[in-house]
């Protein structure tokens, strides 16, 4: 729960929804991938995670629980 709530902090910089399950419609995909790479630290020049590369997967799978 404390990954998503990291999540849905960093993902309402893009997108204004009042809803979390608003925020998983298709057309916000890139926002949801962007919001992931920030929160784990992704390197984009060395395309390698600088914080916490366990983070993206442990996303990905609560994401996977919830729908």
């Amino acid at each position: 729960m404390k990954q998503l709530a990291r999540l849905w902090q960093d993902i309402t910089r893009y997108i204004k929804d009042k809803s979390f399950f608003e925020a998983l419609k298709p057309e916000n995909f890139k926002y949801f991938v962007l919001s992931t790479q920030n929160i784990t630290g992704f390197n984009v020049e060395t395309q390698q995670f600088e914080k916490s590369p366990s983070l993206a997967l442990h996303l990905g799978t609560t994401l996977k629980k919830i729908m």
